[in-house]
């Protein structure tokens, strides 16, 4: 009996010594208080709004209360903040634009930009046809145009030849090469015009060059189908052809008028021969 009594005593006092102490809520949150964590001893502080614990700027959530703030802010309060501030700019910005819409001389300005710059533009060269001057050219319909004057160039050497032709001694094969060589340029031409189609300053010169090309063209069907036997028709559709070609020193100035007015580059004119 004596000896279960002192083994029951050595191991009460055993378990007594073993145990570990428990520390008291209130001692823990006193040590927590006055020593933050690691990461709120590292850099600036800033104070919880709630607990007033000191936090580090990049701690998100505090350790006493929970909260989640940023930088000493509260996330739901800055996210109100940012919401209104965008909601607030928006709303100035629109009331802004409103009111420079509605200004008097706002309208004024800007119906009178195409006016001066037309202006401007007949004011650079008065010689300048004002409805020749349209609004950007089509690249295209530009080198169109480009090639439509070597075309009327090859048309007032052709009617050169004629003439030569029809004033010295006739020959019914040099005409004939002639008459075949305004036909091609012609078809050629034809094949230009079209491409001018959709520029309005060209519309009235695309017009009178499909009509002409038409015209040649028809002639020289005509004269083509005359035998070379017979030169005294073939002298008649030579001097039909170059009334015809007459018209080609006038579509040529035609043409360098709208180059100009539209600042195109015209390939000169070569000299008389």
């Amino acid at each position: 009996m004596a000896i279960n009594v002192l083994r029951g005593l050595r191991n009460r006092a055993s378990g007594a010594s073993a145990a570990p102490a428990q520390p008291t809520d209130q001692g823990d949150s006193f040590d927590d208080w006055d020593h933050p964590g690691e990461d709120a001893a590292r850099g600036p502080q800033v104070a919880c709004p709630t607990c007033g614990r000191q936090l580090g700027l990049l701690q998100i959530e505090c350790p006493g209360c929970g909260l989640h703030v940023l930088a000493g802010v509260p996330l739901k309060r800055g996210a109100l903040l940012v919401v209104a501030g965008c909601a607030g700019g928006l709303i100035i910005g629109a009331v802004l634009a409103v009111g420079l819409a509605l200004l008097p001389g706002s309208s004024s300005a800007a119906a009178s930009v195409p006016a001066a710059s037309a202006s401007a533009a007949a004011s650079i060269d008065p010689s300048v046809d004002p409805a020749l001057i349209s609004g950007p050219v089509p690249p295209t319909a530009a080198a169109a145009l480009r090639l439509t004057a070597t075309v009327e160039d090859r048309m007032s050497v052709s009617a050169a030849t004629l003439r030569r032709q029809l004033k010295t001694g006739f020959s019914v094969g040099a005409a004939a090469t002639a008459i075949r060589q305004v036909a091609a340029d012609a078809a050629w031409g034809s094949d230009l015009v079209d491409r001018l189609d959709g520029w309005s300053a060209a519309a009235p010169l695309r017009a009178q060059l499909g009509d002409t090309y038409a015209a040649l063209r028809a002639a020289a069907r005509d004269a083509l189908g005359v035998s070379m036997t017979d030169a005294a028709k073939y002298k008649l559709s030579a001097k039909k052809m170059v009334k015809l070609l007459g018209s080609a020193d006038d579509l040529r100035k035609a043409i360098d008028a709208l180059g100009t007015a539209n600042r195109i580059s015209i390939p000169p004119a070569p000299s008389a021969p």
